[in-house]
C-alpha cells in the first residue's frame, strides 16, 4: 500500500506541474509572438530542437542511469554504487565539453546552415550561445537527480521543473520589461532556469543519496560506463529515429522554405504537443503494474491489464484530442489573433488526425522495454525517421506542397507504425493473438469519434469568438463525453479501477 501511495502521489504532483507549466505556457506565447514577432519567436524552438539532437548520446548514458545505480544500492554494493554514478557524471561531463564546443563552431558557421533574416543574425547567435550554455550546465548535473528515483520521489522532480519555468517566465518579463525586447532574452532565461534546475538536482543528491560521494578520479571505471552505454545504446537508436520522424521537421521548414512559415509550423504543434504530453504522462503510470505482473509471469492478467488502460486513456485524452479536432480554429483565432492563419490551423489538424491512433496506444509502447524486446521497435522507429526524410525530399522537389509535405510525411508514417506494427509486436512479445488488442484501440479511436461529433454539433451553438464560450463549450462537450463513453468504452470493472487509483492519494492524505 504504501508503494501504491507514492505512486498516487508521483501522478498527482506531477499532474499538477504539467498543469501550472501548461498555464504559463499558455499565457506567456502570445505575449512572447506579440512582443518579438512570429518570425523571431519561431527560431526558439528551432534551436531548442537543434539542442536536443544531443540526446542521441545522452539517452545511451541517462536512459539506464537510474537502472544501475538503484539496482546496485538497494543490493548493499554501495562501492558499485558509487562506481556507476561517478562514472556516468564523467560521461556527461565529456559531452557537454563535446557539445559545447561543437555549439560554438555552429554559431560561426549558423548563417550558412540556417535560413535566417539579416535583421535576426546576431539575435539568433545569441539565443544559440545562451541554448548552448544551458545545454552545458543541465547536461553536467542532471545525474545528481537520480537521488529522487533510487528513493522513488519523483514529485520533488514536479517541484523542480515547477521552480525552474517560474524562473525562466520571471527572467523574460524582468528583461523584457528593462531593455528592448528581443529573443536574446529568452536563452538567457533559459540559463537562469537551468543553474536553478541544477540547484535543485544537487540538493537531491545530498537529501537522498549523500553516501554516494562524488569522487571521479576515484571512483570512474571505463568497464561501468561501457555497461550503462551497453544497455542504452537501443535508446540512443531511438532519440535518433524520434528525431528523424518529428524534431527535424523544424530543421527542414526554416531551410527548405522559409523562417515565417517555421514561425508558423511550430505554433501548429502546439496543441498536437501538448495533447501527446499529456498521453504519455498517463501511460507512464501504468508502467509498474505492468512490470510487476510481468515478473511474476501473470501473463492473462498483464494482457487484462494493457487492455484496461488503453481504455482509460482514451477515455481521458478522446477529450482533448476530439474536441481540438473540430475547434482548432476557435483556439488559435482567440490564443493567437495577431499570428493566425488558415496554414497553422490546416498543420495542426493534419498533427492530431494522423497521430490520434498513437494517442490511445501509448500505454503499448512499454511492453517492449518490459519484456527486453527493444530492437525491432527500435528500428521501426528508425524505419519510420529515415522514409519521413526521404519522403520530405520527394515532394519537397517533385510537388506543390510545400509545407504540407513536411508535415504529412512524419505524421503519416507514425500512423502506419501505430496502426500495424506497435499493437501487432506488442502481441507478439506476449505470446498472444495479433488482433488481441485491435478492438480496445478501435474503441479507443470511437471514442474520439464520439467527442468530434458532439463538438460539431456544439460548434453550432456557439454565437460569438470569446474565451468564455469556448471555455464552456469544452466543458459541456466534455461532461456530456465523460458520461457517453462511459458507457461505449468502460466496464464495470474499468470504472472501479478508475476510482481506486483517485482513492490512494486522498487515503493517504486522510491517514
Amino acid at each position: 500500500m504504501s508503494s501504491n501511495r507514492q505512486i498516487a502521489k508521483n501522478i498527482i504532483y506531477s499532474s499538477v506541474s504539467f498543469v501550472i507549466n501548461m498555464c504559463i505556457s499558455f499565457f506567456i506565447t502570445p505575449y512572447l509572438i506579440r512582443i518579438v514577432g512570429k518570425e523571431a519567436y519561431g527560431f526558439y524552438p528551432l534551436v531548442d530542437s537543434l539542442i536536443g539532437y544531443t540526446s542521441i548520446f545522452t539517452s545511451a548514458i541517462g536512459s539506464m542511469a537510474g537502472r544501475f545505480v538503484t539496482n546496485t544500492y538497494y543490493q548493499g554494493k554501495l562501492e558499485d554504487s558509487k562506481g556507476y554514478f561517478n562514472s556516468i557524471f564523467a560521461g556527461y561531463l565529456f559531452l557537454a565539453a563535446i557539445f559545447t564546443i561543437i555549439g560554438i563552431v555552429f554559431i560561426a558557421y549558423i548563417t550558412d546552415l540556417l535560413s535566417i533574416p539579416e535583421y535576426l543574425e546576431l539575435d539568433v547567435k545569441w539565443l544559440f550561445f545562451f541554448s548552448v550554455i544551458t545545454m552545458a550546465i543541465s547536461m553536467s548535473t542532471t545525474v545528481f537527480s537520480l537521488g529522487t528515483y533510487v528513493k522513488d520521489r519523483v514529485d520533488m522532480n514536479s517541484m523542480r521543473d515547477l521552480a525552474s519555468n517560474l524562473t525562466k517566465i520571471f527572467f523574460i518579463l524582468l528583461l523584457f520589461l528593462l531593455f528592448r525586447p528581443s529573443i536574446i532574452f529568452m536563452g538567457i532565461s533559459a540559463a537562469f532556469a537551468a543553474l536553478v534546475a541544477a540547484g535543485y538536482n544537487i540538493y537531491f543528491r545530498m537529501k537522498f543519496i549523500s553516501e554516494i560521494e562524488i569522487n571521479v578520479r576515484k571512483y570512474f571505471s571505463w568497464y561501468k560506463l561501457r555497461n550503462v552505454i551497453s544497455y542504452g545504446i537501443w535508446s540512443s537508436l531511438n532519440a535518433l529515429s524520434v528525431i528523424l520522424s518529428t524534431s527535424i521537421n523544424l530543421l527542414f521548414t526554416n531551410i527548405f522554405i522559409n523562417a515565417e512559415q517555421t514561425g508558423d509550423f511550430s505554433i501548429a504543434n502546439t496543441v498536437p504537443g501538448l495533447i501527446a504530453s499529456i498521453s504519455g504522462m498517463l501511460a507512464i503510470t501504468f508502467t509498474p503494474h505492468f512490470n510487476i505482473l510481468y515478473a511474476e509471469d501473470k501473463m492473462q492478467e498483464l494482457v487484462s491489464e494493457i487492455t484496461k488502460s488503453i481504455k482509460i486513456l482514451a477515455f481521458i485524452i478522446a477529450i482533448p484530442t476530439g474536441f481540438f479536432l473540430v475547434n482548432s480554429d476557435m483556439f488559435f483565432k482567440l490564443w493567437l489573433p495577431t499570428a493566425y492563419n488558415e496554414r497553422i490551423l490546416n498543420l495542426s489538424f493534419i498533427t492530431i488526425l494522423f497521430t490520434m491512433f498513437g494517442l490511445v496506444s501509448n500505454p503499448m509502447f512499454s511492453i517492449f522495454t518490459i519484456t527486453g524486446k527493444r530492437k525491432m521497435p527500435a528500428f521501426a522507429l528508425f524505419s519510420v525517421g529515415f522514409m519521413n526524410i526521404v519522403s520530405m525530399f520527394v515532394l519537397l522537389n517533385y510537388t506543390q506542397l510545400g509545407i504540407y509535405a513536411i508535415s504529412l510525411s512524419g505524421t503519416v508514417f507514425l500512423f502506419l507504425r501505430d496502426l500495424f506494427f506497435t499493437p501487432i509486436y506488442c502481441s507478439k512479445c506476449l505470446n498472444i493473438k495479433i488482433s488481441t488488442f485491435y478492438p480496445v484501440l478501435g474503441k479507443g479511436v470511437l471514442a474520439i469519434l464520439v467527442v468530434v461529433s458532439l463538438s460539431i454539433i456544439g460548434k453550432y451553438l456557439v454565437f460569438d469568438l470569446s474565451w468564455i464560450s469556448f471555455f464552456m463549450l469544452f466543458i459541456v462537450i466534455a461532461l456530456i463525453s465523460l458520461f457517453v463513453n462511459c458507457l461505449v468504452l468502460l466496464s464495470k470493472s474499468d470504472r472501479l479501477y478508475l476510482l481506486s487509483m483517485a482513492n490512494k492519494y486522498f487515503v493517504k492524505s486522510k491517514s
